[in-house]
């Protein structure tokens, strides 16, 4: 899924793991409690999405821009970060390679929930699934 536009999309508690999502604009994407470990994210586009409690075990976020990301009780220890650009994010109870990072506890938070129907959400997820049982 090489550059995919998932902008905006609801992928709350989703299965992604191991998913190329390389260059992918997840921008202002829902992404709370989902799975993305070892998913491959390189370069991707995840400025103001809500990571809050997703699994990015092993996960390669190199180059991927983080702006104002929330990565509240995310785990990011094992996650490749080299050259990410994670300014201005929410780090709280954020586990980093170096240690836990609560510098951002207490900021405000401003999640774009987007409201689809759930129709137009399995819709996005189909899209996304039926493209990785294809490259596969």
């Amino acid at each position: 899924l090489f550059g995919v536009n998932l902008s905006g999309a609801d992928l709350s508690g989703a299965d992604l793991s191991g998913a190329f999502l390389r260059n992918a604009d997840l921008s202002g994407a829902n992404l709370s409690g989902a799975n993305l470990s070892e998913a491959n994210l390189k370069g991707a586009y995840l400025s103001g999405a809500n990571l809050e409690k997703a699994n990015l075990g092993n996960a390669n976020l190199r180059e991927a821009n983080l702006y104002s990301a929330d990565l509240s009780e995310v785990d990011l220890s094992t996650a490749i970060l080299k050259h990410a650009y994670i300014e201005e994010a929410i780090l709280c109870k954020t586990l980093m390679p170096w240690g836990e990072d609560n510098s951002g506890c207490g900021k405000w938070r401003t999640h774009a929930h987007t409201t689809y129907d759930p129709n137009e959400r399995k819709s996005v997820l189909e899209t996304v699934f039926g493209e990785l049982k294809t490259l596969n």
